[in-house]
């Protein structure tokens, strides 16, 4: 072994004051490129986190979207119901308002008839005794007419009637 020194104590030992410089810059060379793959690491991290937030973000608005959509359709499930019942209570009133019509004509038809009827019993009761009048009326025209037949033959002078 002779005392030259070897290919990686050369490497290592600065054998200029020229050469002492070079390695200084070496080692600052060294170190920002061991600390340049460091902040990349940092930087793709940051965008990750990014990325995942993103994401997430999304998710969450996608969730809140369908939550919105969820109960947009059961507001309107709960609106078209209430609207069926309204539409079916005017049904009723309509077929009841329609059932009241009907029975109100129908009571007046019937009062109507029975007016009638009692016009009708009236006047036949009125027919009845007119005629009863009237037949009253010629039984006492005809004794009348019988009392002034025998007053004329009882009356002094008078002709004798031939009977």
């Amino acid at each position: 072994m002779t005392n030259e020194p070897s290919t990686n104590e050369q490497s290592n030992s600065p054998q200029s004051p020229s050469e002492s410089i070079d390695f200084a810059s070496n080692n600052q060379r060294s170190s920002a490129v061991s600390s340049q793959p460091a902040s990349q690491l940092w930087q793709k991290a940051v965008g990750f986190l990014v990325v995942v937030i993103i994401a997430v973000s999304a998710i969450a608005v996608f969730l809140l979207a369908q939550r919105l959509i969820d109960a947009q359709d059961k507001f309107a499930a709960e609106q078209t119901a209430i609207v069926n019942q309204l539409m079916t209570k005017i049904d009723d009133l309509q077929n009841l308002n329609e059932g009241q019509i009907t029975k109100l004509k129908d009571s007046q038809h019937q009062e109507l008839e029975r007016f009638k009827q009692m016009q009708e019993s009236k006047l036949t009761d009125l027919q009845a005794a007119q005629n009863d009048l009237l037949e009253d009326l010629k039984q006492s025209r005809d004794e009348q007419i019988k009392l002034l037949k025998e007053q004329v033959k009882n009356l002094p002078g008078a002709p004798k009637p031939a009977d």
